[in-house]
């Protein structure tokens, strides 16, 4: 594989962290401290193109390769590391988006890309419930087929966007004996019966986070996306990309860490030389940066096999694993290295550590990812 990227690649990169820096960082602190996610960020990112970049002209996209996005996204990280807004773009992007554009008839496509890619409308990706987690196949709400649609009824858990969302997608067991049949279903904005409250979290404050709930949910039979009660293959499809893929921002992201780091590192003095000349520090710095370029090159990897549209069960979940442990583990080291101004919320290093720790639980448990590599392995 090729990651010597072209002058142009670069500059989409380097283009995005210009633009987040300079239109989404502003204020950051303020709206994690007050658990605020900002529509007008949102509106801010579709109108800079993010959203529709990888998606074909005829729906308002632009049309331009995978990987580009993802260099993008990659940027954006940098120049904000506002890790809560990009869990939000990574859920709507992967959630939503590319599966209505992978698996949706035409009239579905014309019908909900447009305004899901301008900017109009919030995606959620309705999987996870309280009791079931990662176990898609035990999940409870059920799709009741009638013949001029479905109802729908049930409670989502832990769902990225859920209470600023527009359009639900929503994962089902068909209520028939094999609990295993499940539908894939599209709820559209202002559909009759879906509420939903905010969860407080940890960290990623600025991304809303919360219960959805489906009461009698009724929903036009052209609602299903792909062939009924096939949706387990469409979840498998959508989780592996969003695995392989949410985790550009956090390597950008990573990248402003070790640079913030060593920065600091080369200022701070402490018995009358640079914190950074102590090899403690100094070896602490080295093992960021190894941390950063093994997880940026696995994700790398794992974009360019499904730019291609190859399954890549085992590169995604290492991808994910790597760059999720390794966030967690150099913003811990940033904290070390700021030392007790890093504990301060001030300085703006803690919010890194508390932003990190929930990549290691969505999109399917590291635990979980660790027993699919095994079985690609051909274990168990």
């Amino acid at each position: 594989m090729n990651f010597d990227w072209t002058n142009e690649q670069l500059a989409v990169r380097g283009a995005a962290a210009e633009f987040a820096e300079r239109e989404l960082w502003p204020g950051f602190l303020d709206r994690d401290e007050a658990r605020r996610f900002d529509r007008d960020l949102w509106r801010k990112l579709a109108d800079y193109g993010l959203f529709g970049m990888a998606m074909p002209v005829e729906y308002g996209g632009n049309g331009r390769p995978l990987e580009e996005l993802v260099l993008a996204l990659e940027g954006i990280g940098y120049g904000c590391p506002d890790i809560g807004l990009a869990l939000a773009v990574g859920a709507h992007l992967w959630g939503v988006v590319d599966p209505i554009l992978r698996d949706g008839t035409e009239q579905q496509k014309q019908a909900y890309l447009p305004p899901l890619i301008d900017g109009r409308w919030i995606g959620a990706h309705n999987v996870t419930e309280w009791e079931t987690g990662s176990d898609v196949s035990a999940m409870t709400t059920t799709a009741l087929e009638h013949p001029d649609g479905w109802v729908v009824s049930g409670t989502k858990s832990y769902i990225t966007n859920g209470p600023v969302a527009d359009l639900h997608v929503v994962y089902c067991r068909l209520d028939v004996r094999d609990r295993k049949r499940l539908v894939f279903l599209i709820v559209p904005p202002g559909t009759e019966g879906v509420t939903a409250h905010a969860l407080p979290t940890l960290g990623t404050r600025t991304c809303s986070f919360g219960e959805v709930t489906f009461k009698n949910c009724r929903v036009p039979k052209d609602a299903a996306l792909g062939r009924r009660g096939a949706a387990a293959t469409l979840f498998r499809n959508a989780i592996e990309k969003e695995r392989a893929l949410i985790f550009a921002p956090m390597i950008g992201a990573m990248q402003r860490q070790l640079e913030i780091a060593v920065d600091y590192a080369k200022r701070r003095q402490a018995f009358g030389h640079p914190i950074g000349s102590f090899q403690a520090v100094s070896n602490r710095l080295a093992e960021m940066a190894m941390r950063l370029e093994t997880a940026r090159l696995l994700l790398y990897k794992a974009a360019l096999l499904k730019a291609k549209n190859i399954r890549a069960p085992m590169e995604s979940s290492m991808a994910k694993i790597a760059a999720s442990e390794a966030f967690v583990r150099s913003s811990e080291d940033l904290i070390r290295t700021f030392g007790g101004a890093g504990y301060l919320t001030q300085t703006g290093a803690e919010h890194f550590l508390r932003d990190a720790v929930g990549g290691v639980l969505f999109s399917g448990t590291n635990d979980v990812l660790l027993g699919i590599i095994a079985r690609q392995l051909g274990l168990g």
